[in-house]
This record gives structure tokens, C-alpha cells and sequence, in this order.
């Protein structure tokens, strides 16, 4: 029924169409209506399924209204916009970008500017996706300057939490929605010191983030927690308020992004220890975020973790508790072979026989010996006492060895893991003061 291909809805006898423009009520009850657009005109939007034609504030345009018949003289009647105008883009100007208000686009609309005089206001979505960039001086190509990608530049009212989590913007972060509904969005300050408030509608109420993932939100993950390594409700990172832990001594942990508010899957692009400072006068003796790509704590006790986006990175600032006192108890370590054959899938079996014991008190050499068949496939680590994990890596990266004899015994691959080559008795010996591991290899005897 639709002529010309035009964008049209459908009426049956009896339904009613109703058009408001500058006040005046239009109706419509049967046959179609068609609304027809020039290419490029801004402020005018058309809401098919409601059936709702909206001009912008201040966008007052011109338009014919006419009736036409198709040959089974159905009436139809258009909507031409007829006087040729096209909103200017501001260079320089802000302009709100993404998905998730009606109209949304990642390209930059003349109906998303964010005037500095009255600012916009947009239904934002749960799912909205977003972040505000600036135009660039250009009439054809990429005109997004991405001038805002930091979350310095964005605030609610008055600093209330729980209605838009702004901590991931950057390159390749955007603003997540934790509360649905109307903002209105004006502008504070001017060049650098630019600030983009986000007034929610009055009765907007926040909603809470505890029970629900926060996509894009910060979560903490490490062996401290059960189900550990994982997206947890319980561990997201307010950007207000920071988040308290009680980390056990030798616990690991790094930041997870999470990337799905509703299955809670994880980027891991956080591990990077300049992403990571202890607060103020607390550098040594609490954690180690330096070395590996996990962070270990060496104080038990209760820390807080709170973002800093002062910089052009996020970074995780990490603030031991007021009346906690760094642990001066030296480190004892426990040495282990572990591996394909020797333990049960790469974990570490309990039985003594897989651990090096010293040979004499304060000798600081550790020795073991186990009979192993060839293609066993192991690593020598060590752990803290009473701590699971690995504080230590395997292999020629950190052990040095004074006696593999390749090819005969054992070999090191490409990985840093250790390889049977023969079968027989294998002795480990290693000297904690050089950090040294000598492994000698005795064959079988010849059976009688």
C-alpha cells in the first residue's frame, strides 16, 4: 500500500492516527500515512509503532500536508518536510554518543549536541551503551574527536551513587547504565576543566548494586574468595565508595572488567602493575603489586580498594587498614615437584614425598627423591606456608639448573616445564641461597 517505497503506517476503518506539531492535533482514521524525510534533516523523529511525529524544541520547520489516493482510491496522507533546512553542527561542541535513548547513534546528530545553555535530556535504557565526544572541525569523514575519554569529565548531581557507573571510560570504554530512565545532561566548566553533570528525573530513584552485575563495573578476583577468579556480586569496585577486603597472607588477586551485566563474563586486560599503587606512605610491606601478573598480599588484614581517574588511565589505588602494621615475620617457603604423572593434574599432591625436605636444619638445602617413568612431564615452585598457591614460577625462568643431562634424563621444553626422558630414580637438590636446582638421574638396574 505504501507508495514510492516511503515510510508509512498502515490504518485500518475505524483506528485513529493523531499528529501534534506546535500545538495543533491532527487526526487520521483510515488508509496510510506516509512521512517523508529529506536526507540529512535533524530535529524531526518518527515513532512508527506509536505512531508519534516529533519536532525538537526549538526545531520549528515547515511542512505540506496533503491527501492522495492510491487507484482502489484508498486515501493516503502524506507528510512532506518542504523548506530544505539542516541543522549545523557545532565544531568543538559536545555531542552524546552510543545506543540506548531513542534516536542514539555513534555518529555524531545534530539533535545530540549538548548545548552549553540548556543541555539535553535523554531516556537512557538499561542496556545504553555511551560517552560523549567532541566535533571536530570537519565537514565529510570522521568528525569524533574523543576529546572526553576519562571519567573526569563526567559526574551525576550532587555526586550520587548508583545511577551511572563512569569509571571504565576510555578508548575503549563507555558509560554503563546502573539506573534506567530521563538525565538531563548540562555542561559544567570549560576546556579542561569541562564537567558533564547527569541530573537524574525527579523520583528517579537509584537503583542498588549490590545482587546484580554491573557491566563494565570493576570487580576484585583472586584465591581469597570462594568460587574465586570469577565476576562476584559481592566484589564490584563502587567508583564511589572503593570496596573493603580482608585478604589472608600470600593471597592473590588482580581487577577484572566485567563485560556482561547479566552473565557476569570477565576482560583480564587489568593485570598490568602501573594499572596499581599502595596509598601514601604504605608502599612496602603490604602488597606486592610489582611482580607477576596477579598481586600478592604479605599483611593479612583488611584492605580498601578505590579508583583514581585524575590520570588518563584508571588506576587502583589500594589503602591498608588504620591500625594495620606490616608483617615483619620472615617468609618460610615449602618446596614441591608437581606435574602430568608425579601429581594428579598439575595440582599439588599433599604426600611428603613430593615435597623437598631440608637436609639439616638452617642448611637452607632441600632434597627429594622419587623414582619417575619417561614422558612425565613436572615443574619444581614453591609456596608460603599454609598458602595454596604458587608464589614462585617453574623452570629455567627463575631455577637455575646445574645438572640436566639432556637427552638422557630430563629436558627443559619450550614452556619452562621439566621432561622425562628415561626412566629411573630422579634426586632434586636445591640450594635456597643460589636459588640453584641440581637434578641427578640414576637408571634402573638390568633386570637378573
Amino acid at each position: 500500500m505504501k507508495q514510492y517505497g516511503g515510510t508509512g503506517i498502515e490504518l485500518d476503518a475505524g483506528d485513529e492516527f493523531k499528529l501534534k506539531i506546535e500545538g495543533s492535533l491532527l487526526t487520521h482514521a483510515a488508509g496510510t500515512l506516509e512521512l517523508w524525510l529529506a536526507n540529512g534533516c535533524h530535529g524531526v523523529y518518527f515513532d512508527q509503532a506509536s505512531g508519534t511525529f516529533t519536532v525538537k524544541p526549538g526545531k520549528a520547520r515547515a511542512f505540506d500536508i496533503y491527501a492522495k489516493y492510491y487507484e482502489d482510491n484508498t486515501p493516503c496522507w502524506s507528510i512532506y518536510i518542504s523548506d530544505g533546512l539542516k541543522d549545523e553542527l557545532h565544531a568543538g561542541g559536545a555531542y552524546l554518543v552510543g545506543s540506548g535513548w531513542l534516536g542514539s547513534n555513534w555518529d555524531i546528530a545534530a539533535e545530540n549536541y549538548i548545548d552549553p545553555e540548556i543541555g539535553i535530556t535523554v531516556n537512557l535504557s538499561a542496556d545504553a551503551d555511551f560517552k560523549i565526544t567532541d566535533c571536530l572541525d570537519v565537514t565529510e569523514g570522521e568528525n569524533r574527536g574523543w576529546k572526553y575519554n576519562n571519567p573526569k569529565y563526567y559526574a551525576v548531581k550532587d555526586d550520587a551513587a548508583g545511577y551511572l557507573n563512569f569509571a571504565n571510560v576510555s578508548a575503549s570504554g563507555n558509560v554503563a547504565v546502573l539506573t534506567p530512565g530521563e538525565y538531563k545532561i548540562t555542561v559544567q566548566g570549560e576546556g579542561e576543566n569541562i564537567k558533564f553533570i547527569f541530573t537524574p528525573a525527579e523520583g528517579l530513584a537509584p537503583a542498588p548494586v549490590k545482587d546484580k552485575f554491573v557491566k563494565d563495573g570493576f570487580y576484585l578476583a583472586g584465591d581469597f574468595a570462594e568460587d574465586s577468579w570469577k565476576v562476584k556480586e559481592g566484589l564490584y569496585i563502587d567508583p564511589e565508595v572503593g570496596l573493603k577486603v580482608t585478604f589472608k597472607k600470600g593471597s592473590q588477586f588482580a581487577i577484572i572488567r566485567c563485560t556482561d551485566g547479566v552473565t557476569g563474563s570477565a576482560d583480564w586486560e587489568y593485570k598490568s602493575a602501573s594499572l596499581y599503587k599502595m596509598a601514601a606512605g604504605k608502599e612496602d610491606g603490604y602488597i606486592n603489586i610489582v611482580d607477576g601478573n596477579n598481586k600478592v598480599a604479605l599483611t593479612a588484614g583488611e584492605y580498601t580498594i578505590t579508583l583514581d581517574n585524575t590520570g588518563e588511565t584508571t588506576v587502583f589505588v589500594i589503602t591498608p587498614a588504620a591500625d594495620l602494621q606490616p608483617d615483619t615475620e620472615e617468609t618460610v617457603l615449602h618446596y614441591y615437584i608437581k606435574g602430568s604423572k608425579v601429581t594428579n593434574n598439575w595440582q599439588q599432591l599433599k604426600e611428603d614425598k613430593y615435597e623437598l625436605k631440608e637436609t639439616a636444619a638452617g642448611s637452607g638445602i632441600y632434597e627429594m627423591t622419587i623414582k619417575m617413568e619417561a614422558d612425565d612431564q613436572f615443574m619444581f615452585y614453591s609456596v608460603n606456608v599454609g598458602v595454596n598457591s604458587g608464589t614462585e614460577s617453574s623452570g629455567d625462568k627463575n631455577i637455575k639448573f646445574q645438572h640436566v643431562v639432556a637427552g638422557t634424563s630430563c629436558v627443559v621444553d619450550a614452556g619452562g616445564n621439566i621432561k622425562t626422558v628415561a626412566a629411573g630414580t630422579y634426586t632434586f637438590s636445591f640450594n635456597s641461597s643460589t636459588e640453584q636446582l641440581t637434578v641427578t638421574f640414576a637408571a634402573p638396574a638390568e633386570a637378573q
